[in-house]
């Protein structure tokens, strides 16, 4: 599939759990308190919808065929009322930037900078203290973003982390939305666009530009002549497999298809590995879109 067929790709492959009960407003911070410097604001973005369109009318146009306009919308209802604050913590290790997102966000009146820090260990503590709806990464910062986005997912599992990069390495990304991250956006965005995106992360959903997308789903490759198609190998799954893969596709972790099927988490880990190894793709990122690809939008 020529990169030039950009798409939206929203996908919630790490499913954010709701703010948790104990999170109180009052808590006290360490961190400073939100900037008063100019507003961080670039060109805006508005490709995407676009690209949406235009890739969904091209689709039809040529009919069946390996290709996917994966719209993954929030996996659950918002849980925050439209008056509550989204709380969301900093890492950035350029301040005059990190400032500028911040002030960006405040102004916004949706959301709450409850930190801000530079390293990777200062935003495991952060996420750890605060318990923030989510965390914005930086990916270069010391310490790394991949490896600050795997102990958030570790330690602090309800915080939804969000890269904010100026990477646009497929590497980065795939290791980014492995180590646990539910969106990669790149420091390019338009303030308003950056906006929308944290609020749909924050309640449910995922994000990855549609670019970079488009480069993810060709790196599958498509298949050659004899290989099975993509509905021959869903349908070689069980009920069972179907059920659990579904959940996946619309963003539920491991946990939470447990929760949801009544089932013991190592369990439905064994599934996925069975999963994995009948749609012979490598992760559940490639599984959740052969998935989209066969079964269209699931709600």
């Amino acid at each position: 599939m020529p990169a030039a067929r950009g798409w939206r790709w929203r996908c919630a492959w790490r499913a954010g759990a709701s703010p948790s009960p104990s999170r109180t407003a009052g808590r006290a911070s360490p961190c400073r308190s939100p900037p008063t410097s100019r507003a961080w604001a670039c060109a805006g973005s508005r490709n995407a919808s676009q690209a949406l369109a235009a890739a969904s009318r091209s689709a039809r146009a040529r009919g069946p065929e390996r290709f996917c306009t994966c719209h993954f919308p929030p996996t659950r209802s918002p849980t925050l009322p439209e008056d509550t604050p989204i709380r969301v913590i900093i890492a950035d290790d350029h301040p005059l930037y990190r400032d500028g997102v911040a002030r960006t966000l405040t102004e916004s009146g949706r959301f709450s900078v409850v930190g801000q820090c530079a390293t990777a260990a200062e935003a495991v503590e952060l996420a750890r203290a605060h318990l923030p709806e989510l965390a914005l990464i930086d990916i270069s910062m010391p310490g790394g973003g991949i490896e600050a986005t795997g102990r958030i997912a570790t330690l602090a599992p309800a915080v939804r982390v969000v890269i904010l990069t100026a990477s646009e390495a497929d590497d980065d990304v795939m290791q980014a939305l492995k180590a646990g991250a539910a969106g990669y956006v790149l420091k390019g965005v338009g303030g308003r666009e950056l906006i929308r995106v944290l609020t749909e992360v924050a309640t449910g959903g995922s994000y990855v530009p549609p670019a970079m997308a488009a480069r993810l789903l060709a790196a599958m490759g498509p298949r050659r002549g004899g290989e099975p198609s993509s509905a021959d190998l869903i349908a070689e799954l069980t009920p069972r497999e179907e059920d659990i893969l579904r959940l996946v596709a619309r963003g539920m972790s491991n946990k939470e298809v447990a929760r949801e099927l009544d089932l013991q988490e190592k369990t439905v880990k064994h599934y996925m590995t069975n999963i994995l190894q009948k749609l012979q793709v490598r992760n559940r990122t490639e599984a959740a879109l052969l998935a989209r690809e066969v079964w269209g939008r699931i709600g």
